[in-house]
């Protein structure tokens, strides 16, 4: 999950470009974005739209944002 989630979504702008989660040096915050994948994967085992996740992930970005 952290593959996908990280090479589509870093919010927070955390990973240096060209890098990987597991590289050595980003160890430290590798898990930052964890709650927020499984609680979108929960979603949509519960049925959520694409969409309604899409909806939940971009309110993440924004409330970083503020």
């Amino acid at each position: 999950m952290r593959d996908m989630g990280w090479s589509l979504w870093d919010p927070f702008g955390l990973m240096p470009a060209g890098e990987s989660w597991d590289d050595e040096s980003n160890r430290h915050f590798a898990d930052e974005y964890d709650t927020h994948l499984l609680h979108a994967a929960g979603q949509l085992r519960r049925g959520a739209t694409e969409a309604d996740i899409v909806a939940y992930l971009d309110v993440i970005g924004w409330a970083r944002q503020t």
